[in-house]
């Protein structure tokens, strides 16, 4: 799962001026990196994470920059490939009961955790436990798990324990549901639904995933290593660890080219024939499914007026944008859903057209003396470029709005508090389906949660979505996610910009390296001049 939150990041103008400096390390080659020489020998893939791990623990799973370690040392029935389709994990197979109100799983047998205890269903049942005593409405709820009868319930500390949860036997766990959910197979492969070991802490992690903790702490941007796991239950990794480092984002292409790190996202656009010449690098391109929108915090009095939510859709013009960071953005959102999973193909959400901004902002009444406060990340933060927040706060001030413009860590925190009125921010889902848009960011069930912070609450959307996972019917499934999508469109709960651009440049020391939108652990890469 790939969403960033709540991250620790520099001040826009540090990275900017980082962002120089790495360009002309790149520009100079090797030999002037000020990182320090890497064996290419070595049977370690090294990991670049633009911020620290901020936590092992599964419940902040839902933080993009912990899931570099959460999917190596975590896992949960099922498993995502790199197309998002969920395959066998610590469950072996599994079947849809009672019209699919009812799923029974079959526990991979002879399972252990990384401290050698053997891996059972009671494991299942007490890391659901852990992970919904989070509360409902909590930025990391675990909202892949509330449609567990009785979930809502003991997340509230209304039970003791889910209702919908039982045990059969130490191999045989069933899963009863308040309605029936044809995909909860692809659910439960998120991250905040993996098995921890009883024993398990903050500080210690133990899973049972391919990779185990050996060192290294959360928070401390100290070098977090993992060893390869010689009782995992699946395919061995044939390299010996993982070690993710604290690698700034402006500084990722300068730790890539010294050998640093192995791979990185974060290519340039004048970087990327230089990578395509180079005897030492491999390159992969893609559009990945990653979101970028700007959300809008339906709470705030003054954005009810729908006319004024349509003038900050227009006056976004996203295909410049796109232009001036020469196309690495990625393509222009047409809704919430990409349109490789059946989203929409037609035309933008609504065009740039700033002269009927103005005049809708006028019709509304938009109090001069009200500020729009927009809120961005700060320029550390993954994928976001330092200078597009001030862009897009320069286009809404051109059309009307007077825009009290904040970059900061904080931007989400700030909408939970009521103190920003639009959030700049992306989505990453975690199995190939327009559900996983459709309800984590439009459903009320996730109002205020990380997912939906600006509190879109809309009861057609809800009946839509909810029919839609309840659908066995395929047809009439597709049918009712387009519509749900129609309907969020014309809403306007965010300004839909566009589904990032993915460009990997990778060192060809390591082989097996392949395009991926969702899960990869590293199991198959090896070094290239080992012999199988």
């Amino acid at each position: 799962m790939h969403w960033s939150r709540k991250q620790i990041a520099v001040r826009a103008g540090v990275a900017a001026a980082l962002a120089v400096a790495a360009g002309a390390v790149f520009a100079l080659g090797r030999e002037s990196s000020p990182f320090p020489s890497q064996p290419d020998d070595s049977p370690t893939v090294r990991i670049g994470n633009p911020i620290p791990v901020a936590s092992f623990a599964l419940r902040d799973a839902y933080l993009n920059n912990n899931n570099r370690f959460v999917v190596l040392a975590y896992e949960g029935l099922t498993l995502n490939d790199r197309s998002g389709r969920e395959l066998p994990a610590l469950a072996e197979r599994w079947e849809a009961l009672d019209g699919a109100h009812r799923w029974r799983f079959h526990l991979r047998s002879g399972v252990v955790f990384h401290d050698g205890t053997p891996f059972s269903a009671a494991d299942v049942r007490r890391s659901w436990e852990t992970a919904l005593r989070v509360g409902p409405g909590h930025y990391s709820y675990p909202y892949m798990l509330e449609p567990i009868r009785g979930a809502r319930a003991f997340a509230a500390g209304e039970a003791r324990s889910i209702e919908g949860v039982r045990i059969v036997d130490d191999s045989t766990i069933d899963v009863l549901l308040d309605r029936p959910l044809v995909f909860l197979p692809a659910l439960l492969s998120l991250p905040q639904a993996a098995i921890a070991g009883a024993r398990s802490t903050d500080r210690r992690p133990i899973g049972t995933g391919p990779w185990r903790w050996v060192s290294g702490q959360p928070r401390t941007g100290d070098e977090i290593w993992l060893a390869r796991f010689r009782r995992y239950w699946g395919a061995q990794p044939k390299l010996d660890s993982v070690v993710i480092r604290t690698v700034p984002d402006s500084l990722q292409l300068a730790a890539f080219q010294a050998g640093w790190i192995d791979f990185t996202n974060l290519v340039v656009p004048g970087a990327r024939a230089a990578l395509r010449r180079s005897e030492r690098m491999g390159y992969l391109d893609g559009v990945t499914t990653g979101l970028f929108r700007l959300t809008i915090d339906f709470r705030q009095p003054h954005l009810a007026d729908p006319r004024v939510r349509e003038a900050l859709c227009l006056a976004v013009n996203v295909e410049k944008l796109s232009v001036i960071f020469g196309g690495a953005i990625g393509r222009q959102a047409r809704g919430p859903v990409p349109p490789q999973m059946g989203g929409s193909r037609g035309p933008a959400a609504c065009a740039f057209d700033p002269a009927r901004a103005r005049t809708l902002l006028q019709e509304a009444g938009w109090p001069a003396g009200r500020p729009l406060r927009f809120w961005a990340p700060a320029g550390e933060q993954g994928e976001f470029p330092p200078e597009l927040g001030r862009l897009i706060a320069n286009s809404l001030s051109s059309v009307g709005f007077d825009v009290e413009y904040h970059q900061d860590p904080g931007a989400w925190d700030a909408m939970a508090a009521k103190q920003a009125d639009v959030v700049l921010e992306s989505w990453y889902p975690d199995y190939a389906d327009p559900d996983a848009f459709l309800f984590p960011l439009f459903h009320s069930s996730n109002a205020g949660s990380a997912s939906n912070p600006g509190w879109f609450r809309d009861a057609v959307t809800d009946s839509l979505i909810d029919a839609s996972r309840a659908a066995l019917d395929s047809t009439e499934r597709v049918r009712l996610q387009r519509e749900a999508e129609a309907r969020i469109v014309s809403l306007r709960p965010n300004v839909f910009l566009w589904f990032s651009h993915m460009p990997t440049a990778y060192a060809v020391r390591l082989k097996g390296w392949q395009p991926t939108t969702y899960t990869f652990r590293y199991q198959e890469l090896e070094l290239a001049a080992r012999k199988r």
